[in-house]
């Protein structure tokens, strides 16, 4: 299979990997790049691209750790998030390169060097700052996704257009079939230690 790489000449002035969360040296030049991991790799399977394969990726990793690529840039940052993360690279890897532990630091150092829109930022902090934080609010949206699958709600926004015509089509198309029961291990928290000495409250088993 043909392969496409990325040119690393005449980059974007580079910043190079900084903070206790910057992915390990050692990781990273564990890598011989001997190519075991490129068929295993779903991404590197459907585009063919080098930098989309687990050892292209660590590579963009090392040009950014040695100041050859910035953070920041489209190539480095499109490529740690184009990843699924599934992590079938490192069950091949004859080095045991282990990819996980590089990847998430190496989304956190995108993280802090660009500025999403307004947009993205209050959908984000509204997911994993409330919605995902409180066990209640996440248990409430899923009973209104619910209504809104056996309502009919579904259907007729289907059918009427509206969803295409707001953009949502895409994205309520991945909504999956809610069920009516949520499932809470015993013992397991449903609310988070709050400012006023609030405690964390056990679950029955399920609910």
């Amino acid at each position: 299979m043909a392969t496409r790489t990325i040119d690393l000449v005449n980059l974007v002035p580079a910043r190079g990997l900084a903070g206790r969360d910057a992915p390990s040296d050692e990781i990273i030049n564990a890598c011989v790049r001997c190519g075991f991991c490129l068929n295993s790799c779903p991404t590197f399977l459907e585009t063919g691209i080098e930098t989309s394969s687990p050892r292209g990726r660590i590579y963009l990793m090392k040009a950014v750790a040695e100041g050859r690529l910035a953070p920041d840039s489209p190539g480095f940052a499109g490529q740690m998030y184009e990843c699924l993360g599934c992590l079938a690279c490192e069950a091949v890897c004859p080095s045991g390169v282990q990819y996980g532990k590089i990847l998430e630091p190496a989304r956190d150092q995108v993280e802090r060097r660009i500025r999403r829109p307004l947009g993205q930022r209050l959908v984000r902090a509204a997911s994993f700052k409330v919605l995902f934080a409180d066990m209640r609010l996440f248990r409430l949206q899923s009973g209104l996704f619910r209504a809104y699958q056996r309502s009919g709600a579904q259907w007729l926004a289907r059918r009427s257009g509206a969803l295409r015509a707001l953009g949502l089509d895409r994205a309520e198309g991945f909504l999956p079939r809610m069920s009516g029961r949520f499932f809470v291990p015993r013992g397991r928290s449903t609310r988070r230690r709050g400012r006023g000495g609030r405690g964390w409250r056990s679950s029955p088993a399920a609910s």
